[in-house]
């Protein structure tokens, strides 16, 4: 797939990034055990390996854009579009890669950190707004027809995709900012969680149902 420099490359320099800042911040966490998970109002629930749990999170930083870059190459689709589109793509493949260093620098690590190890919610959803919703959906407006990359379901065809994805990527840019404007207002715990789940989820949901009302006759063939 013709994106310029191979995403994958980028998520290796952010893995290696998130590993030398993990490993500098390492001797702030001497614990033998770090919090893995933690309940809905920032405390410590469930405790793991030391290295599990400084490191879990760089590894999946390289291995979530590995996987999806492997899945766009396998679509032929892609060679054919504009540069506006690989672009996106590229964006959308790395996006992962983006996201889960942020949340390694500025949440897990200080998280591990803290004596109390509370972990910054606050921190969490305003980068879940800005990456998953906000980014996602300004890159989902410029793809062209594909089937890997986007609101893939039985409903989206060739000729609704451009409609569909520009809705579906204001909605999820929207959303994003509600969510992030919330993220410093919505107390932490069963509010924070709720507003996180609707106003993430909410957008998926809403850009199904709008790619089944485009859908048009049945003899139309679908995309891919």
């Amino acid at each position: 797939m013709a994106m310029g420099s191979s995403p994958v490359v980028l998520g290796m320099l952010l893995t290696f990034a998130s590993l030398a800042i993990t490993l500098y911040g390492a001797h702030n966490a001497p614990w033998h055990h770090l919090p893995v998970w933690w309940d809905l109002y920032g405390n410590p629930w469930i405790y793991g390996p030391r290295w599990v749990a400084l490191l879990f999170v760089p590894v999946l930083t390289l291995l979530v854009p590995f996987a999806l870059y492997q899945a766009a190459t396998r679509n032929n689709n892609v060679e054919d579009h504009g540069a506006a589109s690989k672009q996106s793509i590229f964006n959308i493949v790395v996006l992962p890669a983006l996201f889960l260093f942020t949340i390694q620098t500025y949440v897990i690590l200080p998280a591990e950190s803290d004596p109390k190890h509370k972990f910054p919610a606050r921190i969490f959803v305003s980068n879940t707004a800005l990456w998953l919703l906000i980014w996602f959906g300004h890159n989902l407006k410029h793809l062209e027809p594909n089937n890997v990359i986007g609101i893939i379901n039985p409903w989206t065809t060739n000729a609704s995709w451009d409609i569909v994805h520009q809705r579906a990527g204001l909605i999820f840019e929207i959303s994003g900012i509600l969510l992030f404007l919330a993220s410093f207002v919505v107390p932490i715990g069963w509010p924070m969680l709720a507003t996180l789940l609707v106003l993430w989820l909410g957008p998926w949901v809403i850009s199904f149902a709008f790619a089944y009302s485009k859908a048009p006759s049945s003899d139309e063939p679908l995309l891919g």
